[in-house]
């Protein structure tokens, strides 16, 4: 019953989403859009798991739903958008504005989620920062290996809650959500990594930590050290050297084996800082 809730539901809903977005669209707007479906799972997810959404919503972290519903307007319109005046191009231009628009969106989550701007709210959004950078640099390579980096990292938030004695339904249903898309985009490496799948990708993953520090600043490190997942390909690629992989297949699972060190390191942290805390 547990798994069926907490895992199969979201992580199916997600692959099958993902694949009639994928299907649906069309002049490679489907390609791009498909990442939505990750964003919309985890909306059901925290409505679902936080209770019924009050409008207006109050500037806290049990209003994740609208920041999501934000994230998920707001990079379908960039998408579209960019694929009707741009096409695929990837100019400099294009990239600051998406980078400008994903500070922006981390600033006010940040800010709405802990309800105040304080110290940890600036270490959030320029961790987000480089997670939203990095995912947007690896995916305009290989974007399997973007989707194995995020799907990880969103299992470690699950293993860090889990590790800490914290809520872990979210985390969960977040982490079998973005493994549908994965699944997904591991068959189809032609899906992008758009700013709809930045805003509600990435961005649940910034909310579901957001949450975890609100209860507690013990985990603060454990968010820290799982940011090292989003460099996981780096020591695959070290390791091989100058040898070929293929790249379709098996680059995207051996990042994600790399991910397993800090995300145990991070659990780890996570353990120990809530022990020290009650003692």
């Amino acid at each position: 019953m547990l798994f069926r809730s907490f895992f199969a539901i979201p992580f199916v809903a997600s692959l099958v989403l993902a694949s009639l977005i994928r299907w649906v669209g069309s002049h490679g707007r489907g390609e791009q859009a498909a990442g939505a479906s990750v964003g919309i799972v985890f909306a059901w997810a925290a409505a679902y798991e936080l209770g019924p959404q009050i409008w207006p919503p109050s500037a806290d972290d049990n209003n994740m739903f609208y920041m999501i519903a934000a994230g998920l307007l707001i990079g379908v319109t960039f998408d579209f958008a960019r694929s009707a005046f741009v096409g695929k191009k990837e100019t400099p231009r294009v990239r600051y504005v998406e980078m400008a628009l994903a500070l922006l969106f981390g600033l006010a989550a940040s800010i709405w989620g802990r309800g105040h701007l304080d110290w940890w709210t600036f270490m959030l959004v320029a961790a987000w920062g480089i997670v939203a950078l990095r995912i947007t640099i690896v995916a305009q390579d290989n974007s399997p290996v973007a989707a194995a980096m995020l799907a990880s990292a969103a299992a470690g938030l699950s293993a860090v809650a889990w590790a800490a004695g914290l809520e872990t339904n979210l985390a969960f249903q977040f982490a079998a959500a973005a493994g549908g898309y994965f699944l997904l985009n591991w068959i189809d490496p032609r899906l992008r990594f758009g700013m709809t799948m930045i805003l509600t990708g990435a961005g649940a993953l910034m909310l579901v930590g957001l949450r975890l520090s609100n209860t507690t600043y013990a985990v603060a490190p454990s968010l820290l050290i799982l940011g090292f997942v989003f460099f996981a390909d780096a020591p695959v690629r070290r390791l091989f050297g100058t040898r070929k992989l293929p790249e379709r297949w098996l680059m995207p699972i051996l990042t994600a084996l790399a991910s397993l060190l800090p995300i145990a390191l991070a659990a780890l942290a996570a353990h120990i800082g809530v022990n020290y805390e009650a003692s």
